[in-house]
């Protein structure tokens, strides 16, 4: 059984998303992005059973966050 998914608030009201398995990694990108919302940060954290994943994603249009 893989943890639960966190969900924080990032500096200039972005979301921090920390997940623990690639599939939720897929499964909230798809989500996110589904509503209209970018993803800014990616980052890695550890490795094996500690491994995280940790996404930050800005609310709002594309333009809004400088994204090409």
């Amino acid at each position: 059984m893989s943890k639960p998914i966190y969900v924080g608030t990032a500096p200039n009201g972005r979301l921090q998303i920390i997940c623990y398995t690639e599939k939720q990694v897929d499964t909230v990108h798809e989500i996110f992005i589904g509503k209209g919302n970018y993803p800014v940060d990616y980052e890695e954290w550890d490795e094996g059973k500690d491994k995280k994943y940790i996404i930050t994603y800005s609310i709002g249009k594309r333009e809004e966050v400088g994204l090409c």
